[in-house]
């Protein structure tokens, strides 16, 4: 799943989901967004550094 908000004026929001399946796989990789790759994409369309969050849901069944 995939959602974009689009601000008037710029910005704006983008919502995707990732599913994980291996809770240690989850634990190792999670903070990924956090590295230079990422970080470069995010200024090159424009996403100044601390404009980007993230937030992790967990699911327990």
């Amino acid at each position: 799943m995939t959602w974009a908000e689009h601000a008037p004026g710029g910005g704006g929001k983008v919502v995707f989901a990732v599913h994980w399946y291996d809770e240690g796989f989850f634990m190792e990789k999670k903070d990924t967004f956090l590295r230079p790759d990422h970080l470069a994409m995010y200024a090159h369309i424009g996403a100044g550094e601390g404009s980007v969050s993230v937030q992790h849901w967990h699911s327990v069944n």
